[in-house]
């Protein structure tokens, strides 16, 4: 329950740092983080490298870039079952005018 609640709070803090922006360790300067998988952002101020693990715990990181990939597994697997439902229909269409040309 422990580990949860401090998931939990790591979770907030990232996501509270992507909303509110990653202060630059070189110029002080807070830089947008655009990218949900971002592990590293450059200022874009003085071009220095910012680590997010600099700033949340680097756990909380990893969750959200294995939550992201996952999410891109979902949609790539309900884009392929659509696709090959489209497919199916498309050849019972084909085979059932075939059928019915062959018949009349």
């Amino acid at each position: 329950m422990l580990d949860m609640q401090r998931q939990i709070s790591a979770n907030q803090a990232l996501s509270r740092l992507r909303a509110d922006g990653v202060p630059c360790s070189s110029c002080g300067a807070k830089n947008p983080v655009t990218a949900e998988a971002a592990v590293q952002i450059v200022c874009r101020f003085c071009g220095a490298p910012i680590l997010l693990s600099d700033h949340v715990d680097t756990s909380a990181v990893a969750r959200s870039r294995l939550k992201l990939g996952v999410n891109q597994m979902r949609q790539m697997i309900d884009d392929g079952e659509r696709k090959q439902r489209r497919n199916t229909v498309i050849i019972v269409v084909c085979v059932l005018a075939g059928i019915s040309i062959v018949w009349s």
